[in-house]
């Protein structure tokens, strides 16, 4: 079982068997470090909380996050996430590029995990 932080940053690279394993997780708090892991690692998904800083809600900070990776690597799926959830946040992440949206918590069943 695998927890997410609402302060985490979560990388998946693949495993190249063919199948939707992942061989490494890669995380971190730190958005800074966003660029570091683009261009050390071979990342095919990112899962990107919207929020880092204490107390923020609007989620400015993710989209800008978002904008960076899809500069950075624009092949790189992205999936946003946040507890602060609402149909226009989800509807503004798809349009600035992510691939999909969650709301936190979630269920698992939900996911399809």
């Amino acid at each position: 079982m695998t927890f997410f932080s609402s302060d985490f940053l979560i990388y998946l690279l693949p495993v190249s068997d063919g199948f939707q394993h992942y061989q490494q997780v890669k995380t971190t708090t730190d958005p800074q470090q966003i660029s570091h892991y683009l261009n050390q690692f071979d990342i095919d998904v990112v899962l990107l909380d919207m929020n880092f800083t204490q107390d923020a809600i609007s989620g400015k900070e993710g989209f800008h996050w978002l904008k960076q990776i899809l500069t950075l690597k624009p092949s790189t799926t992205v999936i946003m996430m946040t507890a602060y959830a609402d149909m226009n946040l989800a509807v503004q992440a798809i349009k600035a590029g992510a691939a999909d949206f969650i709301a936190k918590p979630w269920q698992n069943e939900a996911l399809g995990i």
